[in-house]
């Protein structure tokens, strides 16, 4: 409108008749100019939902070429034929209502929308006034009600500058001749689907996103992507798991040990402290109880066959380490609340009542489950099934309870997406299609992102340190041997690698971390670099420019358009852009991490395999026998902060390395939790 105030604090040019009306005249429009046509600025009454709010002033009102006029004798003289109101009675009436405000409210209005001008004004208003007051205001409520205020002044700007979604072959690399055929028949039956063909999701309706305005990253960069841990408000969470909890952001970090200090409650501290610290059991309403009374059920869920590898601290493994990658990353900065809560969700589900058997191995023996699905990624179905089975399974543990309708659609809709990623027949494909849709990031779907996130995280301990990868490896062959055992006995044929008597599993290992686990980080961090980089910002400010009609004109998300959204639907640069040094840094230190343990384990297996080869130490006798080999020191560039005087310190409070467990041989299970 031509006499608004712009959004810079500058008051435009005025007509010729209104500057004949008065000397001392500050134009501006309040919010919802629809309403102040009947009442007037200070009437309690509402008209059609708008709020009873007006413009912000300040103490002094620039008029008459610049000269400072005293709000108490200054008379405002509305823009289209609003009769005048004296200042000092309506910044009064704005003061009044400021004292109402809640500071602690964390359930606040869109901040594109008037409701949300008003609030922002309205709680900026009461603290100031507590600041003169001197007033204690809490850092949290502080830092948050900030945040907000940012975010509607962004919005506000963004509204006068200005996005197509487009949304494949599950092969096998041909180069695997240097595989023995076992490991290759494992790689092609575990990692491909030949026979499943994937469905694209194809958008009718291709809208640009709108919603994306309740994801606004206003806060600085530094604080979340370094953020403090809360482990100081946790005064339920015993003092040793708190402690350890503090290096939840390391790549070192030791889930074993927390499993032990915790008596076994690994995923629900590891849930719980994710949660926190990303403030979202405030966000979303969730309380302790629910969470702990749901965490219980995910526990027992994931014992239920007692797995050896497959089982609670996995998921509280795969959710930390999903952590690191948000934050090392720079991609918390790019996610909203809801995509970062139903990531976090994902992990930490993303195997409940696993069975401890493949997917093939419920094909083959025709069971239940692949009957109810199909044959169709069988497990990831029943994964995700049983998660929202248990949250509506009796009263008290439901922590979506308090999610709006179209929230709780968009959380689903992710988690469904998410989980069915983890199906390792997939993998693939899903490398494959990452790997093309990086060709122009500009088209990247922020879901196929995720989910490839999700999948890496899941696969993540080739990556790290020595003693971490070795025992998950351990624990890992232990299933799949118990696997073979139930297949001798239905007299089907073996699964490759599930034989205890003949499996080679150096060169599995060897094989697994050349042909999976190296292509899949080198694409994670390809797809780090370039949605971080400058040809992504580029493309967000054109096109943010070319489409800020339709941008403007679109409606809200639904289930549907959250697995269209792209990277560069944001209507706002990340606050990645204004520190990509400082990313770019923390990226690449990261991913120098990740390689180093990646090289390290490599050269580990490759001195196992000789001497397994050698010796002819297969199967069970890859646990015992040859278990007795001294690994090579672990490199100390991957701690953090890295050791003085070149020792290797910290390697001591990591799990001592070649220990094996009664289960690795032919001993029953044990019963009980592992």
């Amino acid at each position: 409108m031509k006499d608004q105030v712009s959004a810079a604090g500058s008051i435009p040019r005025r007509s010729r008749r209104q500057r004949k009306r008065s000397n001392l005249t500050a134009f501006s429009e309040p919010p919802g100019s629809s309403h102040y046509r009947r009442n007037g600025p200070c009437s309690t009454s509402s008209s059609k939902g708008v709020p009873n709010t007006g413009p912000i002033f300040s103490h002094q009102i620039l008029v008459n070429g610049g000269q400072n006029v005293n709000p108490v004798e200054t008379k405002v003289d509305l823009p289209n034929g609003y009769p005048p109101h004296n200042l000092r009675s309506w910044q009064e009436a704005r003061m009044r209502k400021a004292e109402e405000a809640d500071l602690s409210d964390t359930v606040l209005p869109d901040p594109a929308s008037l409701p949300g001008l008003d609030s922002a004004s309205l709680r900026l208003r009461k603290l100031l006034n507590n600041l003169k007051r001197g007033s204690e205001i809490p850092t949290d409520a502080l830092r948050h009600n900030l945040e907000y205020a940012i975010s509607v002044m962004e919005m506000n700007i963004l509204k006068n500058t200005g996005s197509d979604v487009t949304a494949s072959d599950d092969e096998m690399p041909t180069n695997l001749s240097p595989v023995p055929p076992e490991i290759k028949s494992w790689l092609v039956q575990t990692f491909s689907n030949s026979k499943i063909g994937t469905h694209s999701k194809k958008g009718k309706d291709r809208r640009s996103l709108r919603s994306v305005v309740h994801v606004v990253r206003a806060s600085l960069f530094v604080d979340r992507m370094i953020r403090k841990s809360p482990s100081d408000r946790n005064n339920d969470i015993p003092p040793q798991v708190q402690m350890h909890l503090k290096n939840l952001d390391k790549w070192t970090f030791d889930i074993f040990e927390l499993e032990e200090i915790s008596n076994g409650n690994s995923l629900k501290y590891v849930f719980y402290q994710l949660l926190v610290k990303f403030e979202l059991m405030k966000k979303f309403k969730i309380s302790v109880s629910t969470l702990l009374a749901y965490c219980d059920k995910l526990q027992r869920g994931y014992n239920k066959h007692n797995n050896r590898y497959h089982n609670p601290i996995h998921a509280a493994d795969v959710a930390q380490t999903l952590n690191i990658l948000l934050m090392k990353s720079g991609f918390v900065n790019w996610f909203s609340d809801l995509e970062i809560f139903s990531m976090i969700m994902a992990a930490i589900i993303h195997d409940v009542e696993h069975t401890g058997t493949t997917n093939n191995f419920h094909i083959n023996t025709r069971s239940p489950l692949a009957q109810l699905y199909n044959d169709k990624s069988v497990l990831e179905n029943h994964h995700i099934s049983t998660a929202f089975r248990m949250l509506n399974e009796g009263e008290g543990c439901d922590i979506l309870r308090n999610f709006s309708s179209e929230d709780y659609q968009e959380c689903r809709a992710l988690m469904v997406e998410m989980v069915l990623a983890t199906d390792m027949n997939q993998h693939f494909g899903q490398i494959k299609r990452m790997n093309q849709a990086l060709k122009k990031p500009e088209n990247l779907e922020k879901s196929k992102a995720m989910c490839l996130m999700i999948h890496t995280a899941d696969i993540n301990h080739p990556t790290k340190p020595w003693p971490l990868h070795y025992k998950w490896t351990e624990r890992l062959v232990v299933e799949f041997f118990e696997q073979g055992d139930k297949e001798r006995e239905l007299q089907l044929q073996l699964s490759p690698l599930c034989d205890r008597n003949s499996t080679m599993v150096a060169q599995s290992q060897i094989s697994f971390i050349d042909y999976v686990i190296k292509p899949t980080f080198n694409v994670l961090f390809d797809l780090f670099t370039k949605v971080n980089g400058r040809e992504m910002r580029d493309v967000i400010v054109s096109m943010n420019q070319q489409n800020k009609e339709e941008t403007q004109n679109s409606s809200g998300s639904t289930a549907n358009d959250v697995l269209k959204r792209r990277f560069c639907d944001v209507t706002s640069v990340s606050s990645t852009f204004e520190n990509a040094e400082q990313v770019m840094g923390i990226l690449n230190e990261n991913k120098d991490t990740c390689f180093l343990c990646m090289d390290h384990n490599l050269k580990q297996w490759t001195k196992k395999n000789e001497i397994e080869i050698a010796n002819m130490f297969l199967g069970d006798d890859a646990f015992t026998e040859a278990a007795a080999i001294v690994p090579d020191p672990l490199p100390a560039a991957i701690y953090d902060p890295p050791p003085q005087n070149g020792t290797n310190k910290g390697n001591e409070n990591l799990p001592k390395s070649n220990t094996t467990t009664k289960r690795t041989l032919d001993s029953p299970k044990k019963s009980g939790p592992s």
